[in-house]
């Protein structure tokens, strides 16, 4: 699963549905899920890949070190 982190968990939530609509086109199996940077310790374990949008990059060091 990836883990798409923004400020809110609204700007990305239209990313997130563009990503899916492109994999089901393709027929790719994704799973991806938008989510306040608040809230990475609660979903970023159960993550594969961690994404962090732009308003977030300063949480770029405590991203790497969990």
């Amino acid at each position: 699963m990836f883990l798409l982190v923004c400020a809110t968990g609204m700007s990305t939530s239209l990313l997130v549905n563009r990503m899916k609509e492109t994999a089901e086109t393709k027929e790719i199996e994704f799973q991806i899920e938008a989510h306040p940077v608040g809230q990475i310790e609660k979903y970023g374990e159960a993550a594969d890949d961690i994404l962090l949008g732009p308003q977030v990059r300063y949480e770029l060091k405590n991203v790497k070190m969990n």
